[in-house]
């Protein structure tokens, strides 16, 4: 076996041990977490610049520099998507022959068939969803 732990990183001149030593210990933070999401986002400046075109608001939060507020933003969303979907089922027990529910759940059922078809889609033919970049060795 190798012992990885006498490599030395590029750039760092300390080794694979030291160098794990020598960082700090952070707690982890749930994936579904507003400061995670937030760490993702400031990351990332595609979904950054996804996030100003659909979400002004939370854009705004997001680089304000305030964790607070941008956790504020993220949870009045979730909130106000709770509200929605809360309407959208007591309309469906009110009255399901209405034809404002008839045409949520054809809606609903179109979506789910839709999704369906993207997960078969990504797990059959992964390569259409991403850049494969080939090598050809002579």
């Amino acid at each position: 076996p190798l012992d990885w732990g006498s490599v030395s990183v590029p750039g760092g001149g300390a080794s694979l041990a030291g160098s794990a030593q020598a960082r700090p210990a952070q707690p982890p933070v749930p994936n579904d977490s507003p400061l995670a999401v937030r760490e993702m986002l400031l990351a990332d400046p595609v979904q950054a610049q996804l996030l100003s075109e659909r979400n002004p608001r939370m854009y705004e939060a997001l680089v304000s520099g305030d964790p607070q507020k941008f956790v504020a933003e993220f949870e009045r969303h979730q909130q106000a998507a709770e509200q929605e979907n809360r309407r959208r089922i007591r309309m469906l027990a009110a009255d399901p022959f209405d034809m404002d529910a008839q045409r949520d759940i054809a809606e609903n059922i179109r979506m789910e068939n839709v999704n369906a078809n993207m997960e078969t889609a990504m797990e059959h033919n992964p390569e259409a969803f991403g850049q494969v970049i080939m090598l050809y060795i002579n």
